[in-house]
């Protein structure tokens, strides 16, 4: 008796589960979020002073 009582209190109720997969969109699976790495630029040992001169700001 209760589960009936449960399964219609979930019917008038409306809950919006978000885990509840419907149609083919159950088969895909979760692609990995890809996190963008920070860019890390090399420094040359020898710097130029012609390098320098073009950098200033």
């Amino acid at each position: 008796m209760n589960t009936f009582l449960a399964f219609l209190k979930d019917i008038f109720t409306l809950n919006d589960d978000d885990n509840m997969k419907i149609g083919l969109s159950q088969f895909k699976k979760p692609t990995p979020k890809k996190v963008a790495k920070p860019k890390v630029t090399q420094r040359p040992e020898d710097i130029k002073l012609s390098d320098l001169m073009k950098r200033s700001y």
